[in-house]
């Protein structure tokens, strides 16, 4: 399977890689179409975090039995039942960090 492999020093903050994942993992793999027919459908597996002077993408590969659902003590953790992607309510996260952990 291919990958986008983000390095953060090169990292700018632009979300180019949200979009082309985006865009990846549409049906139409055709940029102005997935935007405007898909949005809601699928959904980039790369987000950009912006800590100010910092930026980075983080990625999740969206496992099939992804053990960071099992592992969230608060239910934060969900898999989105129309796109499949893992997802996090921030309302519930405590920030324990154990779906990073496993």
């Amino acid at each position: 399977m291919k990958r986008i492999y983000a390095d953060e020093k090169f990292c700018i903050g632009c979300r180019l890689c949200e979009v082309h994942c985006f865009v990846a993992h549409s049906r139409s793999k055709h940029i102005i179409k997935a935007h405007k027919q898909e949005k809601g459908l699928v959904e980039s597996r790369v987000h950009v975090e912006d800590m100010g002077v910092t930026s980075f993408a983080l990625q999740c590969r969206h496992c099939e039995d992804a053990p960071c659902l099992e592992a969230c003590m608060t239910g934060a953790m969900s898999r989105d039942p129309v796109t499949g992607a893992v997802i996090c309510d921030e309302d519930k996260c405590v920030g324990c960090w154990m779906c990073v952990m496993v």
